[in-house]
């Protein structure tokens, strides 16, 4: 397999310090190791940790070593659409291969090298995993301003990290990845996606944390395998209506941290729903047929992100943290009770009657 990585070693700033600007309020979740995993694999990345945190390990070698690397043939060639050998086509050659090294079907690019990497890199065929990414805290001043069109040329990708740049819109042309299953988007700048953006037919995992949606991205409503959505940390209001389409899928959901002040009717729809964080929001009541989750796991593993910090009254906070089983028997009770009122009433209007 090709394996392919754009990396370099970035030094600490120069007074010593780092930045300790990137930190999130969410619980850790579970971190996979690139090392000798399959690339299907790479979707259990931790997004929202300091990226001095990261247990990602890193690859990246010197470019002196790469420059060594480069002369003892261990440099995959770079393919070239014509046969023309230019002293500024070698240029551009030599600018793209001093980077590579060969070890895995991958291309990572961080630190100085996101703001001016070889455009090259887009016709290289067989990558299955691009990671443009700041990781480490000592690069978070370099970050990518905005994602090349030429991303489409990349149809073989299976994993695309682009997280903390500081993206503001997608290409319309990131549809043309047909066999994308991960994608992580979380901190950045985004505020919508691309109509096109529903095309991405074979989307399992997308992670869109920490960026500035206040509505509910529709697209993400008609990704046909998508099972894992993190939309932490923005600015959402409210749900959209049609995101019962998910509903045969959708497995993980997380929306801790936002501005939700209800739930859409549909809701109870997402029968698939293991993982639901609901936590730090605004709700006040939950759908009356919420109890219809029962794949929910939140009384088999309890957690402050599924739904605490929301000044909820039907049903009440202490009943929710019991889990969906209490919730189901609160509206079974409640429906009771509302019930006999109604009789109730209707026998006191008959008795007046006579």
């Amino acid at each position: 397999m090709k394996v392919l990585e754009l990396a370099e070693e970035e030094e600490d700033n120069m007074d010593g310090k780092k930045t300790n600007n990137f930190k999130s309020r969410l619980p850790r979740l579970t971190t996979a190791e690139l090392n000798d995993t399959e690339p299907t694999d790479i979707h259990h990345r931790r997004l929202l940790v300091r990226a001095s945190d990261s247990k990602i390990p890193m690859h990246a070698r010197t470019l002196e070593h790469l420059r060594l690397l480069q002369h003892t043939n261990a440099l995959p060639s770079i393919p070239s659409s014509s046969r023309n050998t230019d002293r500024s086509s070698r240029r551009r050659k030599s600018r793209v291969s001093n980077f590579l090294v060969k070890s895995k079907n991958l291309i990572k690019i961080t630190g100085k090298e996101l703001i001016r990497f070889p455009m090259e890199i887009f016709e290289i065929p067989g990558i299955e995993n691009l990671i443009l990414s700041p990781e480490r805290e000592a690069c978070l001043s370099f970050k990518l301003p905005r994602l090349p069109k030429e991303i489409g040329k990349m149809t073989d990708l299976k994993s695309l990290i682009l997280d903390t740049n500081e993206l503001e819109e997608l290409p319309i042309e990131i549809n043309k990845l047909q066999n994308l299953e991960t994608l992580v988007l979380s901190n950045n700048n985004l505020e919508t996606l691309p109509d096109q953006f529903r095309q991405l037919n074979s989307l399992t995992d997308l992670h869109l944390a920490n960026n500035r949606f206040v509505d509910f991205p529709h697209e993400i409503c008609h990704l046909p395998k998508l099972k894992f959505l993190d939309l932490s940390d923005n600015r959402l209001e409210e749900l959209a209506s049609e995101i019962w389409l998910l509903s045969s899928t959708l497995v993980s959901l997380l929306l801790v941290y936002n501005e939700l002040r209800k739930l859409p009717i549909t809701f109870s729809s997402l029968s698939s729903l293991k993982t639901l964080w609901l936590g730090h929001n605004k709700l006040t009541k939950l759908p009356e047929d919420f109890g219809d989750l029962t794949k929910l796991e939140w009384n088999i593993e309890p957690c402050s992100a599924n739904i605490d910090q929301n000044p909820l009254e039907r049903p009440p906070l202490d009943i929710c943290q019991r889990g969906v089983s209490a919730i189901r028997r609160y509206f079974e009770e409640l429906e009771i009770l509302e019930r006999n009122k109604k009789s109730s009433r209707r026998q006191k209007q008959k008795t007046k009657r006579k």
